[in-house]
């Protein structure tokens, strides 16, 4: 079901174009502090005098780029209508809250909650923290399967093997030790949403390809004639996010006379 638009189609394709900006920032900050973090536990994990805490501050920033990203791909529910969009970025936000915590409880429990000399260490407490934090990332992990099937879906609305793959990848984000192939998931979601929005963008300045495409759907279409918006949008190179609701506007003033199912153009006939 695709939404009512209430902004121009130079909003919805810009809406797209910050989304892949800000998705392929997490992606690539991501990569190089998972990365590092790898590195460290890799060449460290034999060094009790190692400490973790300065690495454990690098995903401070990350943690933050995330998150901004997270509530600006809350806007592509607009563009797609998919409630995915908005519910899987919710989950994972609230996740990640839950984790830090839960984090903080462990550090508590570790640390005898602050007191000097520590206190007796409580396995029961540890344990408890513990399984409250498996539970924190098995709602990250609920968020992210929720944002890859809609990553998915509007993969395949336009067409885009690139962001179907992404889509699949940035489910490991939470997965510890391949957070960085999520990682490279991010960056491959961005980077085609981005493409795709330049490449709306310089569509939708060519008045004059409009108006072919939309002289394509009006002429001779016979009454029923079933038209696939997808392939049409890849001939004139205009994303199917933009097509679609172009497409709409145009019935909504009469100047194509069909209806949309989804992102079919069916034709009433041009003899009405």
């Amino acid at each position: 079901m695709y939404p009512t638009f209430t902004a121009s189609i130079e909003e919805v394709n810009e809406t797209v174009c910050n989304v892949g900006k800000w998705v392929v920032a997490a992606g690539v900050f991501g990569f190089v502090v998972h990365g590092l973090f790898f590195v460290f536990v890799v060449t460290q994990s034999f060094n009790p005098s190692f400490p973790i805490s300065p690495v454990s501050i690098l995903f401070a920033p990350i943690v933050i780029i995330y998150i901004v990203a997270l509530i600006k791909i809350r806007g592509l529910k607009n563009v797609s209508g998919d409630d995915l969009f908005s519910t899987g970025p919710i989950v994972i936000i609230a996740g990640l809250i839950f984790n830090l915590i839960t984090g903080f409880l462990l550090f508590s429990v570790l640390t005898g909650f602050g007191t000097e000399p520590h206190t007796i260490f409580n396995p029961f407490a540890f344990l408890f923290t513990i399984l409250f934090s498996n539970v924190a990332g098995l709602i990250v992990l609920v968020g992210n399967i929720m944002l890859a099937i809609a990553f998915w879906h509007f993969g395949e609305l336009n067409r885009s093997n690139l962001i179907r793959l992404g889509a699949v990848l940035q489910i490991l984000l939470n997965v510890i030790f391949l957070s960085f192939i999520g990682d490279i998931g991010l960056i491959l979601i961005g980077l085609q949403l981005y493409f795709l929005a330049s490449k709306g963008r310089e569509t939708l300045s060519s008045p004059t390809t409009l108006m072919v495409i939309k002289n394509e759907l009006l002429r001779g279409k016979p009454s029923g004639t079933v038209v696939d918006l997808r392939k049409t949008a890849e001939t004139y190179g205009l994303p199917p996010y933009l097509l679609i609701p172009l497409v709409k506007q145009w019935i909504t003033v009469g100047e194509l006379k069909g209806m949309l199912d989804g992102h079919k153009y069916v034709s009433y006939g041009t003899d009405m």
